[in-house]
This record gives structure tokens, C-alpha cells and sequence, in this order.
């Protein structure tokens, strides 16, 4: 009964990731159509004010080919032994700018194949990130700015690991320390 009980739960809780990615990919750029306002500065590398601005706007909407990694659960470096069940979501630049306009059962299937794609290199991604996550201790995650260092150092191994497509960012998709 526990073990049927388990299996639900653990069904539910892949049904809410799963709903979550589709609402940030997929739904979120429908409903939103991305009315933004720039301060007014200049942006990045001298470019016109507004520049880096509407760049970074339109990655964010419709995000480039994304994987889901499965969550995980990975020892942490110290005694008492503390854990981190992490789950990360990967986003990659699209090779066709035509990417970023893809919606609903078109990005969908883009994604698949994209997955299919990087499907050989995941259980290098894996090892580089269970390599650096076995590093650090509780206390090196557990505050945003340890958070925000742990992502970027992902970022690099994940980005060297995989060589090409440029990976974009990287997301927390889970983040429970215990």
C-alpha cells in the first residue's frame, strides 16, 4: 500500500514539473505579450539604450530549445552528510532565429528532437554536475548568493561538457537541502 501510494506521488509531483515547463515555455509567451519599458540607460557594451534590454525580452519569452534533467538527489561536501535533491532545466541558443517564434505542438515536438539530440552527451552533463555539486557544503548553497555562484560554475562545466549549442542559462527547476 505505502509503495502505491509512493508511485502517486511520485507520478504527481512529474505531472506538476511538467505542467510548470509547459506554462513557462509555452503558455506564459501566449499570455503575455511583453510590454516592456526600458529605464532609459544604455545598453550593454555601449549599445543603444533599450538594446540589451529587448534581447534579453525575447529569450525570455519564448525561451531557445530547453532540456529537463531529471531531479536528483546528490550528497553534499561535510559532516553531518547533508543532501540536495536538484532539478535543473537546460536552455540552449536555437540555431534558427525561426525557433524562437514556435508555439504549442510545434515547440513541443522541437524540443523532442532537440532532446534526442543532446541525448548522448546527458550522462556527461550528470557526472559534471553530481562532480561539482559534491563539492560544496550546505552552507556554500543554502543563501542566494551561494545559489547564484553554484549556477554560474554549472554553467561553465555544463557549457564545456556539451561544446555546442551555446548554453543560454540554466534554471533551478528544484532546490531542497537537507
Amino acid at each position: 500500500m505505502n509503495k502505491l501510494l509512493g508511485n502517486k506521488i511520485v507520478m504527481a509531483a512529474g505531472l506538476a514539473v511538467v505542467v510548470g515547463v509547459v506554462f513557462m515555455f509555452v503558455l506564459r509567451p501566449m499570455l503575455f505579450d511583453g510590454d516592456t519599458k526600458t529605464t532609459g540607460q544604455g545598453g550593454a557594451h555601449g549599445a543603444p539604450a533599450g538594446a540589451a534590454t529587448a534581447t534579453a525580452t525575447a529569450v525570455h519569452q519564448n525561451p531557445g530549445p530547453t532540456y529537463q534533467l531529471k531531479d536528483r538527489i546528490l550528497n553534499l561536501n561535510g559532516t553531518p552528510r547533508h543532501y540536495l535533491k536538484l532539478g535543473l532545466a537546460l536552455e540552449f541558443k536555437a540555431k534558427s532565429p525561426s525557433f524562437y517564434k514556435l508555439a504549442g505542438e510545434a515547440r513541443v515536438k522541437a524540443d523532442e528532437e532537440f532532446a534526442l539530440e543532446l541525448g548522448p552527451k546527458v550522462p556527461a552533463i550528470e557526472d559534471a554536475i553530481t562532480t561539482l555539486v559534491g563539492t560544496k557544503s550546505q552552507a556554500q548553497i543554502s543563501t542566494p548568493a551561494g545559489q547564484a555562484e553554484l549556477k554560474r560554475e554549472l554553467m561553465e562545466r555544463i557549457a564545456h561538457v556539451v561544446g555546442g549549442p551555446e548554453l543560454v542559462n540554466v534554471y533551478f527547476t528544484q532546490f531542497v537541502t537537507q
